[in-house]
């Protein structure tokens, strides 16, 4: 190869995000996944929620689906805190609550990620991001659950 300057035995070392070397205690992050032929969800909410107060924004798994949970996208006028939550059964309107986070001032937005760990929702169950707003106000906020059926 022309231009290249290997060197007999020159060792290369990877590192993770946080600098430290890949080895049997950090081991680099594998993940085998099901095939990516299903149908994308993206299901948008904007809802006015009045100060002190909280709305939720429900998304049921299609029947005879999987639900592979990616990410919930959420951001506000305002300060906001939100929970995701899943459905412990179909039709149980029972969930447990899985993340949360804050928007500390109006106009940022923030994520819940399961990077390439997705949640698993099973057909009929419900996913809920409930959205508190925290302000002195009436105030909008978003979110977009994101993620793949199957």
């Amino acid at each position: 190869m022309s231009g290249t300057n290997f060197k007999s035995g020159q060792k290369v070392r990877l590192h993770d995000e946080d600098n430290v070397p890949y080895s049997a205690n950090n081991p680099v992050p594998v993940y085998v996944g099901e095939s990516e032929t299903g149908t994308e969800i993206h299901d948008y909410d904007e809802q006015v929620v009045v100060k002190d107060t909280s709305e939720d924004h429900d998304y049921t798994v299609t029947a005879g689906k999987t639900l592979f949970l990616n990410k919930v996208l959420f951001s506000a006028s305002c300060r906001m805190f939100c929970e995701l939550k899943v459905e412990t059964g179909v039709g149980t309107d029972t969930f447990d609550i899985i993340a949360s986070g804050f928007i500390k001032a109006g106009g940022e937005s923030d994520a819940i990620d399961f990077g390439n760990r997705p949640k698993r929702v099973a057909a009929g169950v419900k996913v809920r991001v409930s959205k508190y707003n925290e302000d002195n106000q009436d105030a909008s906020l978003y979110d977009t659950i994101v993620g793949l059926e199957l």
